[in-house]
């Protein structure tokens, strides 16, 4: 037991040793700008089915005028409730990332427009965008997605 002692102590002082992995941010930017483009490509698509592998089944998406939508199952529902109505349409824009050092979490920020036709109306709407991912199995999710508009509120 005595000699197990020290090579018990000498084996932990290695592993607490041993140095940080090196996370390149470079990459992991390229691989979220990738992924918020093809999300971007398949909404326009209105490709619902590409979408919902984007989101950690822990997924909570907030949108205006809808209560929070919890779980990627609920928010593949809420995408093919409205996006498939090819009324609407939009376009998204990422402007930039903000990457945590670990290379396990990021912010994404851009920014959006929405047409949407009723009848004889056309309604349009711009505005912004937040969406935070996290890493999962070691794969880029969507964990929350919000936007807000730019425009005034317009009284009823």
């Amino acid at each position: 037991m005595r000699r197990l002692a020290p090579a018990l102590l000498l084996l932990a002082l290695c592993s607490a040793c041993q140095k940080a992995q090196v996370v390149d941010l470079v990459q992991e930017e390229k691989t979220l700008r990738y992924l918020s483009s093809r999300w971007a490509t398949a909404m326009e698509a209105r490709d619902v089915d590409s979408i919902c592998p984007l989101f950690a089944r822990n997924a909570i998406e907030m949108q205006a005028n809808t209560p929070p939508i919890k779980g990627s199952e609920a928010i593949c529902t809420w995408y093919r409730g409205w996006l498939l109505d090819p009324n609407v349409t939009g376009t998204f824009a990422a402007e930039g990332f903000d990457i945590a050092t670990s290379g396990d979490f990021a912010v994404e920020h851009g920014n959006y427009t929405f047409t949407t036709k009723k009848g004889d109306t056309t309604l349009k709407d711009q505005g912004k965008y937040l969406t935070v991912w996290t890493r999962v199995d070691g794969q880029w999710k969507v964990l929350y997605d919000t936007a807000n508009t730019n425009l005034p509120l317009v009284s009823q």
